[in-house]
């Protein structure tokens, strides 16, 4: 039991401590299944460009939660302060499940406050489990429709 203690506490402590210098500061929309997949690969992945600051979710259940050490601080409605508190460069949209309305809106809003924005795009069957390279750029022309919403398939660099 001590042993698993002390495991538990060193690697709470390795989260907390991440840099985010020269790494661009993430804000990540969804605390579900999708935000969780992504999160546990950028903060596991190194060589990441990439730096989770903060998480919103629209779920009331999910606010205060901390996923992969990285806090649940507001709802979509809140995208804008969330940004500017935490100085973030991009808009992660982590619903696998989003419909377009929702990916238009949230992109409309995150480049109205500067932020690039990224779609995590919906899981197959064949999939594997996200890595930092899974999330893509989304852009105006050049959607693809897939199941459940257009998503742009461009490899964001």
């Amino acid at each position: 039991m001590t042993m698993f203690s002390m495991r538990l506490a060193v690697r709470s402590w390795k989260i907390r401590r991440r840099p985010t210098d020269g790494k661009r500061r993430m804000v990540v929309f969804g605390a579900g299944e999708g935000g969780r997949l992504l999160l546990h690969a950028l903060t596991r992945d190194t060589a990441s460009s990439y730096a989770p600051v903060a998480l919103l979710d629209d779920s009331p259940l999910k606010q205060r939660l901390t996923i992969e050490g990285v806090p649940v601080k507001g709802t979509g409605a809140g995208l804008e302060e969330v940004a500017s508190a935490y100085r973030a460069d991009i808009l992660a949209i982590a619903v696998p499940s989003a419909d377009s309305a929702l990916i238009r809106d949230l992109t409309e809003r995150a480049e109205a406050c500067g932020l690039a924005t990224l779609v995590l795009p919906p899981a197959t069957p064949a999939d594997s489990l996200p890595s930092s390279s899974s999330v893509r750029a989304r852009r105006r022309h050049g959607l693809v429709r897939t199941t459940s919403c257009w998503v742009a398939r461009v490899i964001a660099t």
